[in-house]
């Protein structure tokens, strides 16, 4: 007997390698740590910044990526999600834990899923869970395919379907 349903069983078959669109940037690193003041502000700002950093560093999954935006580099944060099955799915965008979404589960089917390649990572790369293929778009000024869109669309109504089914 399977271990899944029929219908389960259409969506174990997905392949996230064949409508995966890659996306690499120069390079990502973690939130500035140093204690330096650049130049940039007086003392009462450098300990806010310490402060932030502090606060900041205690979870483990944030990245700053450094993007082009328009001949501009600009950094923006984003929030990794371990890909071990049984992991609770976290947003992409705030790093809040998205409950009782897990990684693995056919619920990941509820999110834009991107793994994130980027020049020196090692075999392990990271994996975001945005709402939307168009919120990705928005938070990395990117662009999607049409043809991803469309086929995370279908993914995304029929695992609506089944779950109020459930």
């Amino acid at each position: 007997m399977s271990q899944y349903s029929e219908e389960e069983a259409k969506f174990q078959d997905y392949n996230y390698d064949e409508d995966f669109q890659e996306v690499q940037y120069g390079y990502t690193r973690t939130r500035h740590t140093d204690d330096e003041d650049n130049g940039h502000g007086n003392s009462y700002m450098k300990k806010q910044r310490k402060m932030l950093n502090q606060l900041n560093s205690v979870d483990k999954d944030q990245r700053i990526i450094t993007i082009d935006v328009n001949g501009v580099k600009e950094d923006v944060e984003v929030y990794a999600t371990n890909d071990y099955p049984g992991t609770i799915i976290k947003a992409a965008i705030g790093g809040s834990r998205v409950h009782p979404y897990k990684v693995g589960s056919l619920d990941e089917h509820l999110f834009f899923k991107v793994k994130l390649a980027v020049n020196g990572m090692k075999a392990n790369s990271d994996v975001f869970f945005f709402d939307t293929p168009e919120q990705f778009e928005r938070h990395l000024h990117t662009v999607v395919t049409l043809d991803i869109k469309e086929k995370w669309t279908n993914k995304f109504v029929e695992t609506r379907e089944r779950n109020s089914k459930a």
